[in-house]
Protein backbone atom coordinates (compact mmCIF):
# COMPACT_ATOMS: atom_id res chain seq x y z
CA UNK A 1 0.00 0.00 0.00
CA UNK A 2 1.73 3.43 -1.04
CA UNK A 3 2.35 5.41 2.27
CA UNK A 4 0.19 7.94 1.06
CA UNK A 5 -3.10 5.71 1.06
CA UNK A 6 -1.50 3.75 4.38
CA UNK A 7 -1.37 7.63 6.18
CA UNK A 8 -5.02 8.56 4.98
CA UNK A 9 -6.23 5.00 6.29
CA UNK A 10 -4.94 5.33 9.39
CA UNK A 11 -6.41 8.97 9.65
CA UNK A 12 -9.47 7.48 9.13
CA UNK A 13 -9.53 4.57 11.01
CA UNK A 14 -8.43 7.09 14.23
CA UNK A 15 -11.22 9.46 12.87
CA UNK A 16 -8.76 12.38 13.02
CA UNK A 17 -8.08 15.21 10.13
CA UNK A 18 -4.88 14.66 8.78
CA UNK A 19 -3.56 16.84 6.00
CA UNK A 20 -2.00 13.96 3.79
CA UNK A 21 0.41 16.51 1.33
CA UNK A 22 1.42 17.85 5.07
CA UNK A 23 2.69 14.79 5.81
CA UNK A 24 4.49 13.60 2.57
CA UNK A 25 6.41 16.89 2.72
CA UNK A 26 7.45 16.13 6.53
CA UNK A 27 8.39 12.39 5.55
CA UNK A 28 10.51 13.67 2.70
CA UNK A 29 12.03 16.31 5.00
CA UNK A 30 12.64 14.63 8.05
CA UNK A 31 13.42 10.94 6.22
CA UNK A 32 17.36 11.24 5.21
CA UNK A 33 17.90 12.81 8.76
CA UNK A 34 17.09 10.03 10.52
CA UNK A 35 19.02 7.38 8.87
CA UNK A 36 20.49 6.16 12.33
CA UNK A 37 16.08 4.63 12.89
CA UNK A 38 16.91 2.65 10.09
CA UNK A 39 17.36 -1.21 10.74
CA UNK A 40 17.56 -4.05 8.71
CA UNK A 41 14.44 -7.16 9.53
CA UNK A 42 16.70 -9.54 10.75
CA UNK A 43 14.20 -12.81 9.22
CA UNK A 44 14.77 -10.42 5.75
CA UNK A 45 18.53 -10.09 6.33
CA UNK A 46 19.02 -13.27 6.96
CA UNK A 47 17.44 -14.96 3.50
CA UNK A 48 19.39 -12.09 2.09
CA UNK A 49 22.71 -13.10 3.24
CA UNK A 50 21.92 -17.11 2.68
CA UNK A 51 20.67 -16.69 -1.26
CA UNK A 52 22.98 -13.63 -2.15
CA UNK A 53 24.44 -13.75 -5.59
CA UNK A 54 22.33 -17.19 -5.84
CA UNK A 55 19.18 -16.36 -7.01
CA UNK A 56 17.66 -12.97 -8.11
CA UNK A 57 16.28 -10.85 -5.89
CA UNK A 58 14.90 -7.59 -5.46
CA UNK A 59 13.81 -4.43 -2.97
CA UNK A 60 10.47 -2.91 -2.76
CA UNK A 61 9.80 0.03 -0.37
CA UNK A 62 7.49 2.76 -0.49
CA UNK A 63 10.43 4.83 0.21
CA UNK A 64 12.56 7.42 -2.34
CA UNK A 65 15.59 4.79 -3.79
CA UNK A 66 18.45 7.10 -2.87
CA UNK A 67 16.84 7.04 0.44
CA UNK A 68 16.71 2.94 0.33
CA UNK A 69 20.29 2.77 -1.50
CA UNK A 70 21.57 5.05 1.41
CA UNK A 71 19.69 2.86 4.26
CA UNK A 72 20.70 -0.33 2.85
CA UNK A 73 24.65 0.76 2.51
CA UNK A 74 24.28 2.16 6.01
CA UNK A 75 23.59 -1.42 6.74
CA UNK A 76 26.16 -2.94 4.81
CA UNK A 77 23.95 -4.93 2.74
CA UNK A 78 23.73 -2.60 -0.34
CA UNK A 79 26.21 -3.57 -3.83
CA UNK A 80 27.39 -6.39 -1.82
Amino acid sequence: MPIRDLFRTVAEEQKVEADVETFMKAKLRIAPECPHQVTLIRPVEAIYRKYHQKIPMAIASSGLRVNVERHLKECGVFGT
